[in-house]
């Protein structure tokens, strides 16, 4: 009896076995699944992949196409720099030229007019004065007037 005790044994091993094989087998084609599990898992990375790869190539290809865009600004300010350069510089010399004219003028108009206005003062003086000769010649016209009018009724 005990010689078919290892053969016993084996026999419920390899069932064992085969049960436990079974189970595995249960197992891997859950985990084969493309609805659920791994094979849905690698389903969804393949296809995250995939998208991911498009968004890089549509930003590759917007990076490109802003790079281009610029490339062809810079481009136009390079050229533009020398252009605004000359317009700085023709606008800084007008400025200077501006305020030395507008000092030259000062000038002119402070060493003229202090002299006018001198002048002005001394002819509104002088008619002044005249405008008061004028009124004492008339008052003593009148008085002579008056004193030969007076004689000539006396007489």
């Amino acid at each position: 009896m005990y010689a078919f005790l290892p053969d016993i044994l084996l026999i419920v091993i390899c069932g064992f076995t085969c049960l436990y094989c079974w189970i595995l087998s249960k197992r891997l084609k859950k985990l084969q699944s493309l609805d659920s599990g791994l094979g849905a898992s690698i389903l969804s990375l393949t296809e995250a992949i995939a998208k991911t790869n498009t968004a890089a190539l549509e930003a590759r290809q917007s990076t490109q196409i802003s790079v281009e865009t610029l490339q062809s600004l810079l481009g136009s300010v390079d050229a533009a720099i020398p252009q605004v350069e000359a317009k700085v510089e023709s606008l800084y010399n007008a400025r200077k030229a501006a305020e030395n004219k507008s000092n030259e003028l000062e000038n002119i108009i402070a060493a003229e007019i202090d002299p006018a206005l001198h002048s002005a003062r001394q002819s509104s003086l002088s008619l002044l004065q005249m405008v008061k000769e004028v009124k004492s010649y008339e008052q003593r016209a009148n008085a002579l007037k008056a004193n030969t009018t007076k004689q000539g009724e006396a007489a």
